[in-house]
């Protein structure tokens, strides 16, 4: 048998051995949340997890956590937009699946947003929470300034949740534009009471002329 074959064969045989002594680690990716999950019991799971390496348990846990969590329990919801993400933009520094699946679902929510009137309030905030980890705000004020384009009311509600991006990315302008609806308002509601107070003493004067 040739030199190069023999070398081959035991090539083989030696790395077969090393698998057989240091099997590769099997990771539970196909992990399914328990009957009665508890939000905050899967939060420090998927930190074990990410600890330990196993970081697509701890992705498909952090992805739960963001899609489920809130409905199981709502009081999760604000751990959920806060440390959870957190946590999960951390993962996806060690590990690009869990940075992939992020942006992913920060698209699907950014398509919700645009596509339909309904939760666009609820659906910001989980947009905004996302850009705020991934250090990506920029496309916070865009989409801030795509939606409060043309509708003013929906523009001070959404205010609230994106100002710590606006200030980041220096868009002092929205505070300005905010500042001036909220002017404007405060002054029409008074022009307002003011009409409606003249109309009430009108009518009382008449009635006495009466």
């Amino acid at each position: 048998m040739p030199k190069w074959s023999m070398n081959s064969v035991a090539l083989k045989i030696a790395l077969n051995g090393l698998c057989m002594i240091f099997p590769e680690p099997t990771h539970a990716t196909q992990w399914a949340p328990p009957a009665n999950a508890n939000p905050m019991e899967i939060l420090t799971e998927a930190r074990k997890d990410r600890d330990a390496g196993d970081y697509a348990t701890a992705l498909l846990k952090y992805l739960w956590l963001h899609q489920e969590g809130a409905k199981k329990d709502p009081a999760f919801d604000a751990v959920r937009l806060s440390f959870a993400v957190a946590d999960w933009a951390d993962l996806a520094k060690d590990y690009s699946p869990a940075l992939v699946k992020l942006k992913e679902v920060r698209e699907v929510t950014c398509g919700q947003i645009k596509a339909s009137a309904d939760k666009i309030v609820a659906l910001f905030r989980e947009y905004v929470a996302i850009n705020r980890v991934l250090n990506e705000q920029e496309l916070t004020v865009e989409l801030f300034r795509e939606l409060e384009e043309g509708n003013e009311a929906l523009g001070k509600e959404l205010f609230r949740f994106g100002r710590d991006a606006f200030f980041a990315e220096e868009s002092f302008d929205i505070f300005k534009i905010i500042l001036i609806q909220k002017q404007t308002s405060k002054k029409s509601c008074r022009i307002t009471g003011e009409i409606e107070s003249e109309s009430k003493s009108l009518a009382t004067r008449s009635c006495l002329i009466l």
